[in-house]
């Protein structure tokens, strides 16, 4: 008797008799699941950054430039590849 939930078709991605999906980290976000980015004041534009380096940044443009830095905290975002799980299929 064939599985009740693939009937026996893509038994490879069925969740009851399917092999386990094997995971591994997410290479855009590094496994924290969330994107960080700085803001240039000089040439308005983002630019991708570690979560540290967000983390020392000015948190807004007036205090950025009242420091006489030129990047402040930019937005943070949930990962588009990995969906802010940190980790995809092995085989994505």
């Amino acid at each position: 008797m064939s599985c009740s939930v693939c009937a026996g078709y893509s038994s490879y991605n069925c969740p009851v008799c399917g092999e386990e999906v094997r995971m591994t980290e997410c290479p855009d976000c590094k496994g924290g699941g969330i994107r960080y980015f700085a803001f240039d004041t000089r040439q308005r534009v983002f630019k991708k950054v570690t979560e540290l380096a967000y983390m020392i940044l000015p948190p807004d443009e007036d205090e950025a430039k009242g420091m006489g830095m030129r990047w402040c905290q930019g937005s943070v975002e949930r990962c588009p590849t990995c969906k802010g799980e940190g980790e995809i299929p092995e085989d994505y």
